[in-house]
């Protein structure tokens, strides 16, 4: 049975490890390998302990467990950006480890992600996806989000990559 919960201190290593699995996982033929294999548990840990001590209002990071082991996370919260209006929330990051792809993890947690940013007073959202990652435009376009026309460059490390802006209105 899965779990989805808000993320403690004792969830961080568990996270971390989700992040790293399905980095390598959905972004292997997407990004440079070295951006990969740069990754470690420890470091990733370090960003999200840093996450979790900003505390941002309305900023909600939530864990899946399948039993005892974290098994995908969602982090939602205001739009970033200065021009930001406060009432479109933003899908940071929803990851889910490679041997639960298209077995429900990633649905129930876009579904929790999106009423916990209803729940903050949002009325729609926002999110960024790789121009090559196929596989989870079509994920998010099957959970009801459109592509929009917007693309912006995100500096990763050394590595520039491009993406795509997919918006979810009403919530």
């Amino acid at each position: 049975m899965l779990d989805i919960r808000v993320v403690g201190a004792d969830d961080l290593t568990g996270v971390a490890g989700v992040l790293i699995d399905s980095w390598r996982a959905a972004y292997r033929d997407i990004v440079p390998a070295e951006l990969l294999t740069s990754q470690t548990v420890e470091g990733r840990r370090a960003h999200l302990e840093r996450k979790l001590r900003e505390g941002i209002a309305r900023r909600t990071m939530l864990v899946a467990y399948d039993g005892s082991e974290a098994v995908g996370t969602i982090w939602v919260g205001p739009e970033q950006g200065a021009d930001r209006d406060t009432l479109v929330g933003e899908v940071y990051a929803i990851y889910v480890v490679e041997r639960e792809w298209h077995a429900g993890v990633g649905k129930a947690l876009m579904e929790r992600g999106i009423a916990e940013l209803r729940n903050n007073g949002f009325t729609s959202a926002v999110l960024w996806v790789l121009h090559n990652n196929e596989m989870a435009q079509r994920f998010y376009e099957r959970n009801g989000w459109r592509r929009t026309s917007a693309i912006k460059l995100e500096e990763w490390g050394t590595f520039q990559l491009q993406e795509l802006r997919y918006v979810f209105s009403p919530l």
